[in-house]
């Protein structure tokens, strides 16, 4: 009897263990968030396994956005003009703000990096569309090159 007793308090501490050094570990078998943990946010749907990034990494309250140029989902070719280009990076961002649980009012800081600061101003205009009011702080830089010709990249940092 006193065999049966052990070997049961055993794997009690040995499951209680498990739930105490696997913080992810529930009884549903599903994960569970916790505020220091590192989820990658990515757009249902899509495949990643191939990118040596994550779209957008959560920690926490805060969400920081890989920089992004503006090709088009449905052919991967990359839009035409820097307006387009502006436009298309921007919805690609804010559908994953959107799966973060967030919007663009949360953005708190934004990186953009024109292959031409002559597009500056075309830059800016559709820029407002997305930011009307109470903008995050920004950085805009003149690159050399951007990956595919790309003429606009953007990076953000958001917080809930």
């Amino acid at each position: 009897m006193f065999f049966l007793r052990g070997r049961l308090a055993l794997i009690g501490v040995l499951v209680l263990c498990l739930f105490l050094f696997y913080p992810g570990l529930t009884m549903g078998g599903e994960e569970k968030e916790y505020p220091h943990q590192k989820k990658v946010i990515k757009l249902k749907g899509t495949d990643i396994s191939e990118l040596p990034f994550s779209p957008a990494i959560k920690i926490g309250d805060w969400l920081f956005l890989s920089g992004t140029i503006g090709t088009d989902p449905a052919t991967g070719k990359l839009s035409e003009g820097i307006e387009a280009q502006t436009r298309q990076v921007l919805e690609y961002l804010g559908a994953l703000l959107k799966e973060a649980g967030m919007s663009y009012e949360n953005v708190v800081k934004v990186t953009v990096y024109l292959a031409d600061i002559k597009d500056f101003d075309a830059l800016n205009r559709v820029y407002k569309e997305y930011f009307p009011s109470e903008r995050p702080a920004r950085a805009v830089v003149e690159v050399s090159e951007l990956v595919l010709g790309a003429k606009v990249e953007i990076s953000m940092i958001a917080m809930k």
